[in-house]
């Protein structure tokens, strides 16, 4: 197929060229990386430079050097951007954040020009994943007087039997005693049945010689422990690291914030350039925030996506795309995962869930048992006929009906033999409930797990209770014209989904935190202008917001992103055409959409063209920014939409040389600068300075400067037309 930057790049099936070719063109056979990044080396400034790729993608580990002449991208071909560096160390605090993920392309200078061919894919990289705190990470002391592990304690070193010492972790204290004949190994075995599974790891060495006791944190969730000599002093006497009480402090706490993800190209043309996408050009997703497992820790935020393409181009830049710009995806914000929920399940063995409960196990209609959540108590009772599945159905229901009731999830089975039934912390809205016996003891009958009443909760194993933030969605299109240049889009543009934030929890007197979920990016964000042009004949729509996350009953939980609007313009002099749809985003709860264009700078001008549409506001809060209706076809506007649909501009022009036809009401004026302006409704006044006004309803005064205006009449002989010319 032919270029569209013309000779200077030709396409051939599955191949990428860069520089310009000549009929003895050197060519450069690519299968990687490394081969692209020389050959464009070599492209660079050198006329009648060929490079052919042979393999049909490229993952790029690296940034690529910048493009300053013609480069093609066939449909056979795909180019990702380098994934961002995870982040390694830490400051104490927190792990180091991940990096940025790498545009795919960068283009420089005068000359550049990209075509994008249809099938054609350029993607940002992926944001890098933060530093996290795992239980490699554990911090431990070791004692250091040579002791002998294959034989009793008490007896060496001046300990003996019946000295004790203190550990404290999450604010709970055990204490461990030397028993006599107790071994190193015996005392590690106390040590980790002292507390939850993973919560402590302790070891000893058995080598008869410089034996060792290794006290650490767990695996599972690291606390800060805190170690002190209780009855005479056996950690003194072992060598463990003094003063006493001492601690054993986590590496660092806070899991570390993810890299943002790469836009897919960045194209900075100077002055000159052409640049034609009918493939696909997409931002990076933004990478993972970090987790903790530090006991008062936090996730790391996750990273932002990618904007789709990035166009800083000049002056006589020209802009097409009839293929797909895509913002990259804000991650999920770093929560609890479901797996960390609390159950418990009957263990009685006979019963069959097939049949009516009432009469197995000792149970009969009419005993009942409570269920307690924040303080609000529900009465289950079980009636004559009721199988395990509708004792679970009228709990589900309960939780169906009140908000309360959410964090509560029942099920059973029903097998015909040793059936059970099952309370479970609702997986995505965590919190600790109560469970006891009213009338009778049908939860003992049943062999859940007791003292009756018992709390069902999340393990002790789970670090903290709090989500991380997700990251926003990337813009499609950041458009930087500078001085001038000009986008034309007929196909879609799409602004990057923000992602969900992160599950948070309550547990006991803990009250957790959901995290935020990420705003939508927008369709296209116009940063500067001073005559630059957006014109959108095709679709524009902003992302999503994503789901702000709960945190149980009791939480706080993560507010919704915001959508993100379909344009937003936040410099001056822009002028953004719409002859094809332009939507906003939802927000995350999905109920509230953002606007479909959003102007904050002043001196812009958005002018319709026929088969235009919006969903959404259209606002304006700068000054002197102009609501126009423009082209070459023919079109109705509703004059009493503005002010509601169409807030904020303080000017309103009929541009180009279509006939736009006025309906509604409104006290504006209006300037008639081309074409033909249709009044059929009412407006303020008018001032015509070139085209024509037709005025078939009202008008308060027209002023003319130039062009022509005219007045229906109604006669008893008919109807006819005064034309009053005007000249200036």
């Amino acid at each position: 197929m032919a270029s569209k930057v013309g000779e200077r790049a030709v396409l051939l099936a599955g191949a990428v060229f860069v520089g310009s070719l000549g009929a003895s063109a050197p060519a450069f056979a690519i299968s990687d990386e490394t081969d692209l990044q020389n050959a464009i080396t070599a492209a660079t400034g050198t006329p009648g430079v060929q490079i052919v790729t042979v393999t049909g993608n490229i993952a790029l580990t690296d940034a690529l050097p910048d493009v300053t002449d013609a480069f093609a991208v066939d449909g056979g071909v795909s180019l990702s951007g380098a994934t961002g560096a995870a982040g390694a160390g830490h400051d104490g605090t927190t792990g180091d954040a991940g990096a940025a993920g790498s545009s795919s392309l960068t283009f420089s200078g005068a000359g550049a020009s990209l075509v994008n061919a249809a099938g054609g894919i350029i993607q940002g990289g992926t944001g890098g994943t933060g530093r996290a705190l795992t239980g490699a990470d554990a911090q431990a002391d070791i004692s250091a007087t040579a002791m002998d592990g294959t034989v009793a304690l008490a007896g060496q070193i001046g300990i003996a039997a019946g000295d004790s010492f203190d550990i404290t972790a999450n604010g709970v204290t055990r204490t461990i005693t030397i028993g006599a004949g107790e071994t190193l190994e015996d005392i590690a075995n106390k040590i980790e049945a002292a507390f939850a599974p993973g919560q402590i790891s302790a070891s000893a060495t058995q080598t008869g010689t410089n034996d060792t006791l290794t006290i650490s944190q767990g695996g599972d969730v690291i606390d800060t422990l805190t170690l002190q000599n209780n009855n005479n002093t056996p950690l003194t006497a072992m060598a463990f690291l003094g003063p006493f009480p001492s601690t054993i402090n986590p590496l660092f706490e806070n899991g570390g914030a993810a890299g943002n993800g790469g836009a897919a190209a960045i194209l900075d043309a100077t002055t000159t350039g052409t640049f034609v996408n009918d493939g696909t050009i997409r931002g990076g997703a933004g990478g993972a925030g970090a987790r903790s497992i530090a006991r008062n820790g936090a996730n790391g935020d996750s990273g932002d996506g990618g904007a789709g393409a990035v166009f800083q181009v000049g002056s006589a830049a020209n802009v097409q795309s009839s293929g797909a710009v895509q913002g990259g995806a804000g991650a999920d914000g770093i929560g609890l995962d479901p797996a960390d929920r609390g159950s418990d399940t009957s263990s009685t063995l006979g019963i069959d869930g097939t049949a009516a409960l009432a009469g197995h196990a000792g149970i009969a209609a009419g005993d009942s048992f409570d269920i307690t959540i924040n303080g609000v108590t529900e009465t289950i009772t079980i009636n004559a006929g009721e199988t395990l599945s509708d004792i679970a159905d009228e709990i589900n229901d309960l939780r169906n009906a009140d908000g309360t009731f959410s964090a509560i999830m029942i099920s059973a089975t029903a097998t015909g033999t040793n059936d059970t039934l099952t309370f479970s912390q609702d997986a995505d809205f965590i919190d600790n409930f109560v469970i006891t016996n009213n009338n009778n003891t049908p939860l003992t009958a049943l062999g859940l797990t007791g003292p009756f009443p018992a709390t069902i909760t999340l393990s002790p194993s789970v670090p903290h209770y709090n989500g991380s933030d997700a990251g926003d969605g990337g813009t499609a299109v950041l458009f930087d014209a500078g001085s001038g240049g000009a986008f034309e889009n007929t196909g879609t543009i799409t602004g990057g989904d923000g992602g969900d934030g992160g599950l948070g929890a309550s547990g006991g007197a803990v009250l957790g935190t959901g995290g935020d979920g990420g705003d939508g990016g927008a369709g296209v964000t116009a940063l500067n202008g001073s005559t630059a042009v957006f014109a959108n004949y095709g679709t524009v729509q902003g992302g999503n917001g994503g789901i702000g996350k709960a945190a149980g009953v009791r939480g706080t939980a993560g507010a919704d992103g915001a959508g993100g609007a379909g344009i937003l313009i936040t410099g001056d002099g822009i002028t953004v055409i719409n002859g094809g749809s332009v939507a906003g985003g939802f927000d995350g709860s999905g109920a509230v959409r953002a606007n479909a264009v959003t102007i904050n700078g002043d001196n812009n001008q958005l002018e319709l063209h026929t088969g235009f549409s919006f969903t959404g506001g259209v606002v304006a809060t700068g000054t002197d920014n102009a609501l126009a209706l423009g082209g070459t076809g023919t079109g109705t506007f509703d004059n009493g939409t503005i002010g509601a649909a169409f807030q904020g501009f303080d000017t309103f022009e009929k541009t180009g040389s279509g006939t736009w036809t006025l309906t509604g009401t409104d006290a504006l004026n209006w300037t008639v600068a081309g074409g033909v302006l249709e009044v059929n409704g009412t407006i303020g006044s008018a001032d015509v300075t070139g085209g024509r006004l037709n005025l078939n309803g009202t008008v308060g005064a027209v002023t003319v400067s130039g062009g022509a205006w005219r007045r229906r009449h109604l006669r008893q002989c008919g109807c006819c037309f005064r034309r009053h010319a005007l000249t200036r």
